[in-house]
């Protein structure tokens, strides 16, 4: 009997950019929040708001 080997290699490397999207996306959104409360002296609810 053989047996067949798995590839863990793929849905690892999804995962693994699933993770990454999403993290960078947070990330670029804390700073671009501090971009438009600071260039459009918005208050923080509605910087907030704006990029909801």
């Amino acid at each position: 009997m053989t047996q067949k080997k798995i590839n863990y290699a793929v849905p690892l490397a999804f995962v693994g950019l699933l993770f990454f999207s999403l993290g960078f996306a947070l990330g670029i959104i804390s700073f671009l929040f501090l971009v438009l409360k600071d260039s459009l002296s918005l208050p923080s609810a509605v910087a907030f708001l704006f990029l909801a």
